[in-house]
């Protein structure tokens, strides 16, 4: 019998993580075992292929979950493969394991993994107990399937009351189009930029006016329930029934001689005429429904709403809000856009901080960069990029404001922004017509506009220029890449 191929997940240098991954290492050994650990490989082109291919052609992967590893980019990215690899295939298994703590994991991460049952390790004593419960999944004839359960949807952000959260313009922006009770708001930014903390800034807008708001986490969602339209239909509509309080009898009125798309339509009716005070319905992270077979309907279906005030006079329409965040540029998946809710409605595009806000937050943070002149290198560094300014910001706090020490480390694989670097690495090996464009920018060859150009755009790697040619979109980034794309190897 051929041995069980299994890919352990972990964030590097993370502890007691590593305790764990050399007794799972020992354990699952040969010949029964072929267990895969991202751990000598050099960071590069080829680096970032084997880790899909590896993890596409497991039989299981295993995820460490410390509390530092949910805060990884690219334990996110890697979990994600997985479970697009189970929604193709039905396979690998997954099995994660809690480390250091009985709370559910958080983050993104943690929402990814939410419906699915997890070990959970504290140390040396539930070596025995956490090696039975992973060799019995293993061993098993018919594993079991991980539970899909119903979801609530909360929203991962930065609360808007945090004294780190810098205002920009798309704050007043959005709070003019909830006062105009604009139908679609339409929030576009790269990842990271702070689209969800925007968004939890709208609820509290929304809240202070009085109105009614409910909030779906797209990426919530199991992969079961992307798998199927009326589940994901049905999920949503729950979801918002529970947060509102609304009763609604599904068995009498979710009929399947209507469908999913109509059966959605007449709850949401259900749910602007149950009150008369205006709703805002939240979307975050619409993304994640872009590659579903079904995408098509719902943006459809959502832009119907957006017009559904002449089809149906006897509803106020007017009372709907849909505040949508995405990061991936809408007409790459979208097939026809004369049904899309991405070219109608109020469009926000969330950029990155200026100097000024740089200046702000570095103020806020209790000015580890100590002049101007520091300020002006980190932004120069990466123009304004939010979630590398915190980051660095962090990791000055933590180092006495040794910014020395954070230049020599900026591009190491143990620095602070090595696994934020390494996803971007990961996103341009991707596919070849994605790493031909950015090797075509970083020789700075004028670029033509094509699907792989709009996906760097999208992936907030490449912006465009006032010159109007495409560049990489910060000095961090260029150099990154220039260090692992160069010479057409991906090797250092």
């Amino acid at each position: 019998m051929a041995a069980k191929k299994i890919v352990i997940l972990y964030k590097r240098g993370a502890q007691p993580d590593t305790q764990l991954l050399s007794l799972l290492e020992s354990a699952l050994s040969p010949p029964e075992y072929d267990v895969f650990i991202d751990r000598h490989l050099k960071i590069g082109v080829e680096w970032a292929r084997v880790i899909e291919e590896k993890i596409r052609g497991a039989d299981a992967v295993i995820a460490l979950l410390s509390d530092a590893a949910l805060s990884s980019e690219m334990l996110e990215y890697e979990v994600e493969i997985t479970l697009d690899e189970r929604l193709r295939h039905q396979a690998p298994l997954l099995l994660p394991i809690r480390i250091g703590s009985d709370l559910p994991p958080k983050g993104t991460v943690g929402s990814l993994l939410s419906s699915i049952q997890y070990s959970t390790w504290h140390g040396t004593a539930d070596n025995a107990t956490v090696l039975s419960e992973i060799v019995d999944v293993l061993t098993a004839t018919c594993s079991p399937e991980p539970q899909e359960a119903l979801v609530d949807l909360p929203l991962k952000t930065l609360p808007p009351e945090s004294p780190m959260y810098i205002q920009r313009p798309t704050d007043s922006e959005l709070r003019k189009a909830l006062d105009e009770r604009e139908s679609i708001i339409l929030i576009k930014g790269p990842r990271q930029v702070g689209k969800t903390s925007l968004i939890a800034h709208g609820i509290r807008m929304q809240r202070e006016r009085g109105g009614r708001f409910v909030t779906s986490d797209f990426q919530q969602l199991t992969s079961a329930h992307i798998a199927d339209e009326d589940t994901c239909y049905r999920v949503l509509a729950a979801n918002m029934a529970r947060q509102l309080k609304f009763r609604y009898d599904f068995d009498t009125e979710w009929l399947p001689m209507f469908g999913p798309g109509s059966n959605f339509h007449n709850f949401l009716r259900a749910l602007v005429l149950s009150s008369e005070t205006p709703l805002a319905w939240f979307m975050d992270e619409v993304d994640r429904l872009f590659t579903a077979s079904f995408s098509g309907d719902f943006f459809a279906l959502v832009r119907s709403w957006h017009g559904a005030q002449a089809m149906e006079p006897d509803v106020d329409w007017s009372r709907l809000s849909i505040v949508i965040t995405y990061a991936t540029e809408a007409h790459l998946f979208i097939q026809d856009l004369n049904q899309s809710p991405f070219n109608v409605g109020r469009q926000l595009a969330l950029r990155n901080f200026d100097f000024a806000q740089t200046e702000e937050l570095n103020e806020r943070y209790g000015t580890p960069l100590r002049n101007v002149d520091q300020v002006q290198w980190l932004f120069e560094q990466i123009e304004g990029h939010p979630a590398l300014t915190r980051r660095a910001l962090d990791y000055l706090v933590k180092t006495g404001g040794d910014l020395r020490r954070l230049m020599a480390n900026a591009l190491a694989e143990d620095g602070p922004f090595g696994d934020h670097l390494r996803r971007v690495l990961v996103s341009v090996s991707h596919l070849d017509g994605v790493m031909t464009a950015m090797r075509e920018s970083l020789s700075n060859v004028m670029l033509r506009d094509s699907i792989d150009v709009q996906r760097l755009i999208a992936a907030g790697i490449l912006v465009r220029r006032p010159s109007g040619n495409y560049a990489v979109r910060c000095n961090l980034y260029r150099q990154y890449l220039e260090l692992h794309l160069r010479q057409g190897k991906g090797s250092p």
